[in-house]
């Protein structure tokens, strides 16, 4: 037990280096809980505010072969993390979807920051202040993330909102689902368009393909 505490305490350690260490080189500020108490936001969406490791995400994106074509889609994108990981891959566009406005403000504010740096391969970044549950997913959308920012309800419109611009738009969809405690529901959901769910112990990545574009 004590060499599992001190296990434990050193990854954590590790963990919150590596955060400070990459929020610095980036010049940016992403680390650190924001309750949501202090971000005003409705209690059904989240109950806090926390980002996504720095390197949680690359393995999989590499996965995608992400090309100039692609958009990248952060729904409860925070103060910005996810996109500027995704940034330094070629997709066309990144978005970051946020409700609570002093995390969107705190996105573009990191946004101009991240920037200033030339080697990123996707300049465009953009932050919408902007409830998920209401947001259109663009018809151009190739990967959604999601880092477990929504309860039940929140979700159900989500995944109406997935369904609608994949059926709209015929096109294969990856849902990058981090910390998937809704999996089941995900799953239920979108069961007749999912062509391929890559399973694991802290995401599920779920392939979507529309009426036209399923073999």
């Amino acid at each position: 037990m004590i060499l599992q505490n001190i296990v434990e305490r050193l990854k954590a350690y590790t963990t919150a280096a590596s955060s400070l260490g990459l929020d610095l080189y980036f010049r940016v500020e992403t680390r650190g809980t924001v309750s949501v108490e202090t971000l005003g936001t409705p209690a059904e969406f989240s109950d806090r505010y926390a980002p996504v490791a720095w390197f949680g995400l690359p393995p999989i994106l590499r996965q995608f072969n992400i090309g100039a074509n692609d958009v990248f889609v952060d729904l409860g994108c925070g103060k910005g993390r996810a996109l500027f990981v995704a940034a330094r891959f070629p997709f066309a566009r990144v978005i970051g979807v946020e409700l609570a406005e002093s995390l969107a403000v705190a996105a573009r504010r990191n946004c101009e920051s991240f920037l200033r740096r030339r080697n990123v391969p996707c300049r465009e970044i953009q932050i919408v202040h902007v409830d998920a549950a209401e947001f259109e997913i663009p018809a151009d959308a190739t990967v959604v993330f999601l880092f477990n920012p929504f309860r039940d309800v929140p979700l159900d419109r989500v995944l109406q909102n997935l369904r609608a611009s994949v059926f709209m738009n015929p096109r294969t969809l990856r849902i990058i689902y981090h910390d998937p405690v809704f999996h089941k529901k995900v799953l239920a959901a979108l069961a007749d368009l999912v062509s391929r769910a890559v399973v694991r112990d802290d995401y599920v990545v779920y392939e979507l393909q529309g009426p036209e574009t399923t073999p």
